[in-house]
């Protein structure tokens, strides 16, 4: 894990990342002491990561009065409290657009 999260801050750190603790925190949600368990939870959270992401980016591209911006990010973090043990609540894509302004730089 120590191995990993440097690793997380100093790419965070090289590509100027706004928030450099996002990356390392991230790492510490993923390992496991199991390594089949942290491996599915690291493609989990690359697939959510990548999906959200995307997706908060198109919302942001779009839609540019904030308050219509936060009422989106609130609905889909209802939403992802809803999800939280299911299939879709298993894999970090509704975090991650509920949090997307922060991915996104605008945070």
């Amino acid at each position: 894990m120590g191995i990993g999260t440097t690793l997380a801050l100093a790419i965070s750190y090289i590509a100027g990342f706004a928030k450099i603790g996002w990356a390392p925190s991230g790492v510490g949600n993923v390992v496991r002491y199991d390594v089949k368990l942290s491996r599915k939870r690291a493609w989990a959270r690359f697939f959510g990561t990548l999906g959200g992401a995307g997706t908060a980016a198109i919302v942001l591209a779009f839609i540019t009065d904030p308050t219509i911006v936060v009422l989106i990010g609130a609905v889909v973090a209802v939403l992802n409290g809803l999800f939280k043990l299911t299939l879709l609540g298993k894999m970090p894509l509704l975090y991650t657009v509920s949090s997307g302004h922060y991915h996104c730089g605008s945070g």
